[in-house]
């Protein structure tokens, strides 16, 4: 069982900063703003399961920037990840052949926040030998992912191609189609 609380301090200002336009009303302004709130989080896991909990923006700080600010007269909707946000998790892995450590993981994360309400992603992992992966993710109204990994001791790669979910997929497929590469080092526990 591992908690974590962790300080978000920001610093607005301009006064090191070459703008492009130095009479812009929202960045041309010598004095600094500071905006500080904490995030919480817990996790819990065993060789078969994992859960957790957090919280980010634990003090729903408001953030301004020129006139504009979060929250704010505007339209909170523009960026709702600038408000208090609860996130649960958690998956669990299934031996689906132990010969060949052939495991199945799926695994679901639920958001909540106050502006734009509640979300999720379900996902399943197929791992062979704790060394091979693949998988899909489905993101609430958002994307459907695709994914393959592989992970050699501490170091691991996973390619992800993601393409939109909408009722009119064919005239945004070609838009948002995404493609990621990821890089991971894992510090301290090395594959058994």
């Amino acid at each position: 069982l591992s908690f974590v609380l962790a300080p978000s301090i920001f610093q607005i200002g301009s006064s090191s900063v070459l703008l492009a336009d130095p009479n812009d009303p929202y960045l041309d302004n010598p004095n600094k703003s500071y905006f500080v709130d904490f995030n919480a989080g817990m996790h819990y896991s065993n060789q078969n399961a994992y859960a957790g909990l957090s919280m980010v923006q634990l003090f729903n700080s408001s953030v301004k920037f020129g006139n504009y600010g979060f929250p704010g007269k505007e339209d909170p909707t523009l960026n709702p990840d600038l408000s208090r946000s609860v996130y649960a998790y958690g998956g669990y892995f299934f031996m689906l052949n132990k010969s060949i450590n052939l495991k199945l993981e799926p695994m679901v994360v639920l958001k909540y926040n106050g502006v734009d309400g509640f979300r999720y992603d379900l996902s399943t992992t197929v791992h062979l030998r704790d060394m091979f992966q693949a998988g899909l993710s489905y993101q609430r109204q958002d994307d459907l992912s695709f994914f393959v990994g592989v992970r050699l001791d501490n170091l691991s790669f996973r390619y992800l191609f993601e393409v939109p979910v909408a009722t009119d997929l064919s005239s945004q497929i070609s838009h948002y189609i995404s493609h990621n590469i990821q890089v991971a080092i894992n510090i301290g526990q090395p594959i058994d």
